[in-house]
């Protein structure tokens, strides 16, 4: 079975620290009551310092851990079994990570500073099943580049357009020509194709900094997509729909755009964050509203919250656990799990939206003038999770 492809882009991101001072009391409580909230769903800590996840297989995660030093380490690990073995090491600030359609490669971007020397971008192929890491030449630090559903290809820019790129071989085939999206490629950021499942459409953007262009190409009638604001949260659910974010900070929204129908559906309003994570085989799709994590069923329509924080998520090939990142710590957590702990979880909950409250009415705690409003936001989000 193939595996999920994954992104990693936020480096798990904690909310509470841009809205909060980290002096305030109240923030050190909200990061224990949130872990606590794990503890009660029963969630399978794997590690601490980690700061990007996959599930390679229903038996396996793959998982990069920041060590002291400017290093990094890959590891292999069975949940089930509690195994693990180490897949490579590579020095480096990790920017931008996948895995490949198949679970054979990671394929990550770096800063790597040379002895005080200004950070140079690199690019590292992880090699999982041989152990072996490959370092290849790269001129852009972020992201340049997607990976294919069904092969360990990637896709990545050249003068003559998006061509197909596989560790073994080298270049490959033309993808897509730059003929068919020059028009949008205005900025001097690498454009990047995302392919639907059976190659016949893609996805092009090209941009940066919370602004991009995007044109839908290799179909009969090109179009250009207006309103996306992240390169990396763009997902193909299937040939004709796909999930992006659009919106500004405070106000980001998860939307699914059906292409037959040229019409686009909100799934997630007014968020922080979005932090879209999509498993093909498990068809999941996950959506943060302000941290807290939302499942999409493709098969219901409806879009149901966990009530747990968390950031890059991975689901596994059957759809029935996911990996999530709080506060650097690695978690598996079995989404059947979940629902039948909402009565534990409720206490959890009612904790923390005290905790909350007590900062509404201690400006003392603020860290900036965005944070008033992001207090309130997290209190109706929890007093809505305690209703439902």
């Amino acid at each position: 079975m193939a595996a999920v492809p994954w992104r990693a882009v936020a480096r798990d991101i904690n909310l509470d620290e841009i809205y909060l001072r980290k002096s305030s009391p109240a923030l050190k409580k909200l990061i224990l009551y949130k872990l606590d909230a794990y503890e009660r769903v029963n969630a399978h800590f794997v590690d601490r310092d980690a700061i990007f996840s996959a599930w390679t297989s229903g038996d396996q995660i793959v998982y990069i851990k920041e060590l002291p030093g400017g290093s990094n380490v890959v590891y292999r690990y069975n949940p089930h079994r509690r195994r693990l073995s180490e897949a490579g090491r590579f020095s480096g600030v990790v920017t931008y990570a996948r895995l490949s359609g198949r679970g054979r490669y990671v394929y990550l971007k770096r800063f790597v500073s040379d002895r005080g020397i200004i950070p140079r971008p690199g690019m590292v192929i992880i090699d999982i099943a041989a152990g072996r890491v490959i370092e290849r030449k790269s001129n852009f630090p972020f992201l340049d580049f997607s990976v294919a559903a069904g092969s360990d290809a990637l896709y990545y820019e050249t003068k003559r357009g998006i061509v197909e790129y596989h560790p073994g071989g080298g270049e490959g085939r033309m993808m897509i020509p730059r003929a068919e999206y020059g028009d949008i490629a205005v900025s001097d950021n690498p454009s990047v194709g995302y392919l639907s499942p059976n190659l016949q459409r893609a996805l092009v953007v090209n941009g940066g900094g919370g602004s991009y262009r995007a044109k839908l190409v290799r179909t009969a009638n090109p179009v250009v997509i207006k309103g996306i604001t992240s390169g990396s949260e763009i997902h193909w659910l299937d040939n004709n729909r796909v999930a992006y974010r659009k919106g500004w900070t405070g106000n980001f929204s998860a939307v699914l755009y059906a292409i037959n129908t040229g019409k686009s559906y909100p799934l997630v309003r007014q968020s922080f964050n979005t932090n879209l994570s999509y498993s093909n085989n498990g068809k999941n799709l996950a959506i943060l509203k302000d941290q807290v994590i939302m499942l999409h069923d493709l098969a219901t329509g409806m879009t149901t919250s966990t009530g747990l924080e968390g950031e890059d998520l991975s689901f596994d090939p059957h759809g029935r656990y996911f990996t999530s990142l709080l506060f650097k710590k690695l978690f598996v957590v079995g989404i059947g799990t979940v629902h039948n702990r909402r009565i534990e979880l409720q206490r959890a909950w009612k904790t923390i939206a005290q905790v909350y409250e007590s900062i509404r009415n201690d400006s003392s705690a603020f860290e900036n003038e965005y944070s008033s409003e992001y207090v309130k936001r997290k209190i109706a989000l929890y007093r809505s999770l305690l209703r439902d």
